[in-house]
């Protein structure tokens, strides 16, 4: 499940997240097959060792690099010969291959490699420290598909004839690309770091290959093969781990002139690493409900003991200043910058805007204000947000999330989608359509995204609001741009006799809580209703099998066994401790003090209300009239 597409980025307390940023770096000799954190401003502060388990007898780590596609930790293992992908919880150190290890001819003499993600193709380039023969006796470049871990193709021998004088030595040990964000239409280009010479070339040329390395310059120290290289940001920011006499430090590195430069010793110095891996940064929750319009970032703390953890940060105004209205809002990456922005939506009272803030910097608008629906509508709407083109490789991808614009209370069950046409323009219309199908409903409603089949492709779910009973309407993603086609029939979301006597809607939201690859349907009480939360099995929904999973739900219960309150639930999915499965973020409803409510995905062991991550207490404590919205 690629919700790294989805969401996909964020800034931290609304920082440019260029420098700094946390690092993974990968031990070798004495400390292989462990990482250790660092943040790259400081990092001489190491994390203890985090040994990664799971690998298959007789394998061992050469590389690793977080998947731009998917926000996910990847690690190359080899045996000989042989060459397997594994994902890797950068918190437990937990690895899971992606599939059988697959045959590479030559490798099992290197002892060094460098691996690094394409951004714009979606696959893992390989090289190792091996001469160039010319004969196939040896592999020094290969390319890997992260999607079923199998063998791309074996690449032609790096070329290292055209370097300029005094470079023209081998061998590469580490390689990154550029611009590791989603948007297509930026492209990439592929740096490594030869320790023969100490100097930074460009694979630049001879697709798809790229063996031919061109100089760039002298890195300006000494430096033997346990060298490890990435680029990260918008700014393209390169760091190198370097070990010179026997010291290793981190470095960052000019990819005009080669030129390094020294940020300090990584720990003490004295460990020896084979590559590292910047980590993009988390997606924030966004909480709103003040009728000043702002909204309040959520940050969480992926990584170590405090993994999951969120912390109050900045506000974002709201679509329209001076409104008297809450907002609604989704985070997606709208321009494809690998940085999620904030997509926001006027409640009610106020006529209809949505605007769309960079979330590089929280106050760049990408898109300004606009009136979704045309007529100045004043019932407020609702966002959700997602790349419905696919991830890097499908084709039309783009990189681009849409944005789904519903009504509120007063409007019909329309649905209108939208894309970034860039800063300035306004946004594009990609669909329009009723997604419940009573055109002369005027309760609104209310949407998210999910995977819910294998395509990679995210289906639209569309519930009724106020007014409605909790109506579910799943449309198949791939058929969005044409004519939208339901996945399976309708139903509502709670069975039994709310279906019938319920008709206050219900909020929806998608995560994948039992880490099964798809995502579950998370719905909650609409307004006047309690703070149920009900979670469907997102494949047996898929796969039609509605009722079953509504018999035997993945939870059932009401937050903090309030079944009294009459405020309503709101919903967000969120990926707070960098683990396989989903959490869950809820807010409480209308009449209710200001809090938000975080549960772990790992938690949900039972139907029962998970163990509460953590509790929040938002904009004074004090009770909104319209509840807290999350997303």
């Amino acid at each position: 499940m690629a919700r790294f597409a989805r969401n996909l980025l964020s800034p931290e307390q609304l920082e440019a997240r260029e420098v700094p940023a946390t690092a993974f770096a990968l031990g070798s000799g004495a400390f292989a097959d462990t990482l250790f954190r660092f943040d790259t401003a400081t990092p001489a502060t190491l994390s203890v060792g985090i040994p990664v388990t799971g690998l298959d007898a007789g394998y061992s780590l050469v590389g690793t690099d977080f998947r731009p596609a998917d926000g996910v930790l990847y690690g190359l293992a080899t045996n000989a010969d042989n060459a397997q992908l594994y994902t890797i919880d950068p918190n437990t150190g937990a690895a899971t291959p992606v599939a059988a290890a697959f045959a590479v001819t030559g490798i099992s003499t290197a002892t060094k490699f460098g691996v690094d993600f394409n951004p714009t193709a979606d696959r893992l380039r390989v090289v190792t420290n091996l001469a160039s023969d010319g004969v196939g006796g040896t592999t020094n470049n290969f390319r890997v598909n992260p999607n079923d871990g199998t063998l791309v193709a074996i690449d032609a021998d790096l070329d290292y004839t055209g370097l300029a004088g005094g470079f023209a030595d081998g061998p590469e040990v580490a390689v990154a690309y550029t611009n590791n964000d989603t948007d297509t239409a930026t492209g990439t280009a592929l740096f490594g770091l030869i320790s023969g010479t100490n100097a930074l070339v460009s694979n630049t040329l001879n697709a798809p290959s790229f063996n031919t390395l061109t100089s760039i310059g002298a890195l300006g120290f000494d430096t033997d093969a346990n060298t490890g290289f990435d680029i990260y940001g918008t700014a393209n920011t390169a760091v190198a781990i370097l070990n010179t006499a026997g010291v290793s430090s981190l470095y960052t590195v000019n990819l005009t002139t080669g030129a390094a430069t020294v940020v300090g010793l990584v720990g003490l110095g004295a460990i020896t690493f084979q590559d590292v891996s910047v980590a993009p940064p988390a997606v924030p929750t966004l909480a709103s409900g003040q009728t000043t319009g702002s909204v309040t970032l959520l940050n969480p703390t992926q990584y170590g003991t405090d993994a999951g953890q969120l912390t109050v940060g900045s506000s974002v105004p709201g679509p329209t200043a001076g409104a008297t209205a809450n907002t609604r809002t989704a985070t997606g990456d709208v321009n494809g910058d690998g940085v999620a922005d904030y997509i926001l939506v006027t409640g009610p009272g106020t006529p209809i805007r949505v605007s769309v803030t960079s979330g590089v910097d929280g106050t760049t608008q990408l898109v300004a204000p606009f009136d979704p629906f045309g007529g100045n509508f004043t019932g407020g709407g609702y966002v959700s947000a997602v790349d419905f083109d696919g991830p890097v490789g499908t084709t039309g991808a783009d990189g681009k999330a849409e944005f789904v614009v519903t009504p509120d209370q007063g409007g019909g069950p329309r649905v209108s989608i939208f894309t970034f046409a860039g800063i300035g323009a306004a946004p594009t219309v990609r669909a329009n359509f009723f997604g419940i199908d009573d055109p002369n409903f005027r309760g609104g409603a209310r949407s998210a995204v999910a995977y819910l089949n294998a395509d990679a492709i995210p289906e639209l779910v569309v519930v009724a609001g106020f007014g409605g009973g909790p109506r579910t309407a799943i449309f198949d993603g791939t058929s969005l741009f044409g004519t939208p086609t339901r996945l399976v029939n309708d139903f509502f979301a709670f069975p039994g006799t709310d279906a019938t006597t319920l008709r206050n809607g219900v909020f929806v939201a998608a995560s994948d809580i039992n880490g099964d690859g798809t995502d579950d349907l998370v719905f909650g009480g609409g307004p006047g209703g309690a703070p149920r939360v009900f979670i469907l099995d997102g494949a047996q929904v898929a796969a039609g099998n509605v009722a079953a999973t509504q018999a035997a739900p993945i939870a059932n219960f009401f937050v903090g066994g309030n079944t009294t309150d009459r405020g309503g639930v709101r919903l967000a999915y969120a990926n707070l401790d960098a683990d396989s499965k989903g959490d869950l973020v809820v807010g409480s409803g209308e009449g209710s003090p200001a809090k938000v409510r975080a549960y772990l995905g790992k938690n949900f062991t039972s139907t029962a209300e998970p163990t509460t991550f953590q509790d929040i207490d938002l904009f004074g404590g004090g009770a909104l009239a319209g509840g807290v919205f999350v997303g």
